[in-house]
């Protein structure tokens, strides 16, 4: 479905509508929710060191993405909403400064997601399963040994409460954006549509 929308948008990108909603920012944040989809077939499969470290970038790389790109759209809108309050003219936000914006986020995201990794790598384990006692693994036996699965294991389980805030940061702090933008005009509406989206 994303890929579709993509398509559509770079189709049609020449539309009046399209081109008002900033084609860039608009590809930007279906491109990375379709990475962002993609990268859940990582949680699959055995537990391994690379694999271990590589999800969180995986998982929190296009998230990132995703959440940066709807908090410039609706930081243009506000720009918008605040120009028409105060009575003065504020550089509108074009597809560069929507570009710097965002990759000044995500980069603080990439920094969280280094350090974790430099610092705290996360290893492969093998543990022992929980299991009931009653299950086939033990009534067979006089002494129950459950099999052994494998896990991902850092010395402090930080990052994802971390990057989970950063991300929660700017969700609200887009939601508030939206909500203080969504009384502009049906022709700025859309704050309404990122309110919900922020929202969700």
């Amino acid at each position: 479905i994303n890929f579709v929308v993509l398509l559509f948008i770079i189709y049609y990108r020449e539309h009046p509508i399209i081109r008002a909603s900033q084609v860039v920012v608009m590809c930007s944040f279906v491109f990375w929710a379709m990475v962002s989809c993609l990268g859940t077939a990582f949680l699959l499969g055995e537990n391994e060191d690379f694999i271990c470290n590589a999800r969180d970038w995986i998982l929190f790389i296009p998230m990132t993405f995703c959440l940066t790109s709807l908090f410039v759209k609706i930081f243009r809108i506000y720009s918008i909403f605040e120009s028409a309050r105060s009575m003065k003219r504020i550089k509108e936000i074009g597809p560069k400064q929507a570009v710097k914006i965002v990759a000044t986020l995500v980069s603080g995201m990439v920094f969280m997601l280094l350090v974790s990794t430099a610092f705290n790598t996360k290893e492969a384990k093998d543990v022992a399963a929980v299991h009931d006692m009653n299950d086939k693994y033990c009534l067979e036996a006089t002494n129950c040994f459950p099999p052994s699965e494998t896990v991902c294991h850092a010395r402090v389980q930080i990052i994802e409460y971390v990057a989970s805030a950063y991300l929660l940061l700017i969700i609200i702090i887009g939601t508030v954006l939206s909500w203080q933008a969504s009384g502009l005009p049906n022709l700025f509406c859309e704050a309404k549509h990122v309110l919900l989206a922020m929202y969700n």
